[in-house]
């Protein structure tokens, strides 16, 4: 049974909706349609051409509005600006320098020709260097300006600081994500010379630098957003267990170490152990170097303090 409450609601609504639709009723019997329907016949009187342009006009104008409405997949605010570091010019902890293999005959000539000192590589590195090992020198901000000069500058790109970047300069898929003869192959491979730089794709803390079986020397990285990447068949390791590395970074250089019938790099990306295609996660690759932006002479990146350059004040000739 319905209360008398609701059956004073149900008849409301029948007046409401009943007087809408005679007022409609009697507009027609008067002969004056409503407005809309004129102006549809009027549109549809047009000639084909005439809507197909009116309908991508408004396309564009529902594209652009969006854009400039700040949404997020296409706002500035996502977008991030970092040099990557090249065979030139490298990061290390904060500082502008460069990976060099120690051997004691030649560190000297390398100390002097980066503007650096022995105390300030022992500082930097936390140990003092012996043969065989690679250590970071920093470099002087005359060297650094002269690099630019020469037109050695890093590469500075614009990137969606969602995604990750490539880790190396110029990708060559040798094998990518999925199956394949031998089976499920869980990663990206990427052909490059042995000795290639190798950076971090993003923000993180280096969990693993070891050699890791058939992956040979690897280096795994897990991100602040909880995403892991592997990099594998390294030939020289530069960043240690607990090391906090940045997008752009240099981490390692390539190699052939490990089960791999050729120079390459192995590129793999996890969430909790779950291997994900790299390429969901990375922006279309460089092709052509020598097209994009690069620091200038005068200028740098923009961004580099005296810090990144000077760790004392005090500096060893000898």
């Amino acid at each position: 049974m319905k209360s008398t409450n609701d059956m004073g609601i149900l008849t409301n609504i029948k007046n409401m909706f009943g007087s809408r639709a005679i007022r409609r009723k009697n507009s027609h019997s008067q002969g004056n349609p409503p407005a809309a329907n004129t102006r549809r016949k009027q549109f549809y009187k047009q000639p084909r051409f005439f809507r197909t342009a009116f309908a991508g006009i408004f396309l564009v104008f529902a594209l652009l509005l969006t854009i400039h409405s700040g949404d997020p997949y296409v706002s500035h605010k996502n977008l991030k600006t970092i040099p990557i570091d090249n065979e030139f010019i490298q990061t290390f902890r904060g500082r502008i320098g460069r990976w060099v293999k120690f051997q004691k005959n030649k560190f000297q000539p390398e100390l002097s020709a980066l503007g650096s000192s022995l105390n300030e590589v022992r500082e930097l590195n936390g140990f003092s260097p012996s043969n065989g090992n690679y250590v970071f020198i920093p470099m002087s901000a005359e060297v650094y300006n002269e690099l630019l000069e020469k037109g050695l500058g890093r590469r500075i790109v614009e990137f969606d600081k969602r995604k990750m970047i490539w880790p190396v300069e110029i990708p060559s898929y040798t094998s990518r994500f999925g199956h394949r003869r031998k089976g499920m192959h869980l990663g990206l491979d990427m052909g490059c010379a042995r000795g290639t730089v190798v950076v971090a794709s993003s923000d993180g803390v280096v969990k693993v630098s070891a050699r890791m079986g058939g992956m040979g020397k690897a280096i795994n990285i897990l991100h602040d957003d909880g995403l892991d990447t592997w990099y594998g068949h390294n030939n020289v390791l530069l960043v240690q267990e607990g090391e906090r590395v940045n997008r752009g970074q240099i981490i390692a250089f390539s190699g052939n170490t490990g089960r791999s019938t050729g120079p390459h790099l192995h590129f793999e990306i996890r969430y909790m152990n779950i291997h994900l295609d790299p390429e969901d996660f990375l922006p279309f690759a460089i092709r052509n170097p020598d097209l994009v932006a690069r620091e200038t002479p005068g200028k740098g990146f923009g961004v580099i303090s005296e810090s990144a350059f000077l760790m004392d004040s005090s500096r060893e000739t000898h």
